[in-house]
Formats: C-alpha cells, sequence, structure tokens
C-alpha cells in the first residue's frame, strides 16, 4: 500500500500526457460493469466515486471515493493529481484531501460497491470491489463467480 499514491499518481500523469478528459481508476480486483460503467453520468462531475461511511475521515477532512471501488476523475482532477505533492499512504485519501483543497468535492454515486453487493439485473450497481468479506483477501475465483451472476441476471434476463 505504502506505493500506491505514486503510482496513481504516475497513472493521471499517463492520461494527461494523452489528453484524456476522463479515466476511471479501479483496483484490480473490482468487478466492473462496463455498459453501466460507460452509461453512467461521469461527464457531469469533475470526481466521481463512492465514499460509503457515514462519517467524514478527519485525515481528509471530506469525504472521498474508495479506492477499490473505483472513481472517475476529469481532466481538470487528472492534471490537478498529476501535479500534487504525496501527502499520505492512501491514494484515495490523498487524492480527495488534493481535491478538495483545489475546490472540487466527490459527487457521491452509491453504484460503485464493495462485495457482497454486485451488480445484477435487480440492482444499479456498476462495480464491486471484491476484496474482503466473507474470506478477508482477494480470491481470484470470485471474479469469475461474479462475472456468471451478472451474465445470468443482467445480461440475459434468466433470472
Amino acid at each position: 500500500y505504502i506505493h500506491l499514491s505514486y503510482k496513481l499518481r504516475e497513472q493521471c500523469r499517463w492520461a494527461v500526457a494523452r489528453n484524456f478528459d476522463y479515466a476511471f481508476i479501479a483496483a484490480g480486483d473490482t468487478y466492473i460493469d462496463m455498459p453501466r460503467l460507460l452509461a453512467s453520468d461521469f461527464a457531469a462531475h469533475e470526481y466521481t466515486g463512492y465514499w460509503g461511511h457515514n462519517y467524514i475521515n478527519p485525515d481528509a477532512g471530506c469525504i472521498y471515493a474508495g479506492g477499490g471501488r473505483g472513481f472517475w476523475l476529469n481532466s481538470r482532477s487528472l492534471s490537478i493529481i498529476s501535479n500534487a505533492v504525496i501527502s499520505h499512504w492512501a491514494a484515495d485519501l490523498w487524492i480527495g484531501k488534493v481535491l478538495k483543497e483545489s475546490g472540487i468535492l466527490m459527487y457521491d454515486d452509491c453504484r460503485y460497491q464493495d462485495y457482497p453487493r454486485v451488480p445484477l439485473k435487480e440492482n444499479d450497481f456498476i462495480t464491486s470491489h471484491l476484496f474482503g468479506e466473507p474470506v478477508g483477501r482477494y480470491d481470484p475465483r470470485r471474479m469469475y463467480e461474479v462475472a456468471r451472476a451478472s451474465k445470468r441476471s443482467c445480461h440475459n434476463g434468466t433470472e
């Protein structure tokens, strides 16, 4: 975890160098329903994600997008992050704090979720960060299980 902020800053620099208008950033253990992701209203906001807690983290002084669930940054936010000094090991907290200091607050969208909440026909979830409960760590088999359930439920209407 100690280098995640540095990696994320480099991802933002890469996107800025290629003139991206938006970038979606998520952990490698996050299931993403791509049609829902692309149909979301991300372009209406500079920074979109989901905090998912009922408190403001005192280290950030604001709510911020939980990194594993994924979040959107527009070109202005990407530029700000790509030039920011790393001030915290937790990349998601660091980004929230840096953007807040630049006048950008996160648009809180609860469709970005953690496991066991997964995208299915009967909900509108976009992502599910598969790390955590019930096993306490990521199991790659879970990605296949969620993908099968999502296809069965979301894409061919069999459930």
